[in-house]
C-alpha cells in the first residue's frame, strides 16, 4: 500500500464520521489581505491541523504527494489535511471503502492543488512576463524546454508553459538538486501547471479545476 496508517491510530477517536461532499467548497478559503505572501500560514489551518487526528499527519501528507505527485508547501496543504486524515481514520475503521476513500480524497487535493497554481502562477501573461522569460536563466532555456516536452509528449505553447519553464530552469541550476531521466517531483509540478493552464484556456476555469491529478495518473505522461 502507498502510505501507511499507523497501527495505534484507531485509538485516537472512537467516531470519526468521513467529510461530507455537500460541504467540499469550491475553493479553499483564503484571506485576501494575504495575496503575495505565499508563505504565510493562516493560524486557523495550523490549529485544526495540530488537533486533529495527528497522529495520521505523515500518512496524510504521502497521500496528498501520492494523487497530486509533488507535495505543496504547508500554507497550501494545511486547510486540507485534517479532512485527509479523517477519511484515512474512516477507511482503517472500516467506515468507507479505498476507493471511495480515495475518490474523496482527490476531490480535497484537487482544491489544494488549484490554490496551489492560484498563489504561484499569473493566469494572465502580460508583456513583462514574456521579458521575464526570454532572459531568466535562459543558459538553462532549452534544457528545460525539452525536458517539459519529454513528459507531456509535445511542446506546449509558451502562454501555456512560460512559468513552468522557468521553474524548471531554477531547478537546473541549483547545484543542490540532480534530475535524472526520470521525472521529478519537479517536473510533474511544471507539467500541472501547463495542464490545468492548456484546460483553463481552452475549456474554462470550471473544467481547469477538476481535472485529473497528475500523480494519479503517471501512465498518461512520457515516462
Amino acid at each position: 500500500m502507498f502510505y501507511i496508517i499507523p497501527n495505534n491510530a484507531r485509538a485516537i477517536m472512537t467516531t470519526t464520521n468521513p467529510p461530507s461532499n455537500k460541504n467540499l467548497p469550491a475553493e479553499l478559503p483564503f484571506d485576501d489581505s494575504m495575496e503575495g505572501r505565499n508563505d504565510a500560514i493562516k493560524w486557523s489551518d495550523l490549529q485544526a491541523s495540530s488537533t486533529t487526528l495527528p497522529d495520521l499527519e505523515t500518512a496524510g501528507r504521502m497521500l496528498i504527494k501520492e494523487r497530486l505527485g509533488y507535495l505543496p508547501s504547508l500554507n497550501v496543504t494545511l486547510a486540507i489535511e485534517p479532512n485527509i486524515r479523517a477519511l484515512l481514520m474512516a477507511y482503517q475503521k472500516g467506515e468507507t471503502t479505498f476507493d471511495i476513500m480515495l475518490e474523496q480524497a482527490d476531490r480535497y487535493i484537487k482544491l489544494a492543488r488549484n490554490e496551489d497554481i492560484r498563489r504561484n502562477t499569473t493566469l494572465e501573461y502580460d508583456h513583462s512576463t514574456y521579458e521575464l522569460y526570454s532572459s531568466f536563466l535562459s543558459l538553462f532555456a532549452h534544457k528545460a524546454k525539452e525536458r517539459i516536452a519529454k513528459f507531456l509528449g509535445y511542446a506546449p505553447p509558451v502562454e501555456y508553459s512560460a512559468e513552468a519553464e522557468m521553474f524548471i530552469r531554477k531547478i537546473l541550476a541549483d547545484d543542490t538538486i540532480y534530475l535524472d531521466e526520470k521525472i521529478t517531483t519537479y517536473d510533474i509540478k511544471a507539467v500541472t501547471l501547463i495542464t490545468y493552464r492548456t484546460a483553463l484556456y481552452e475549456h474554462g476555469k470550471a473544467t481547469a479545476d477538476i481535472i485529473p491529478l497528475i500523480g494519479s495518473n503517471l501512465s498518461s505522461l512520457s515516462v
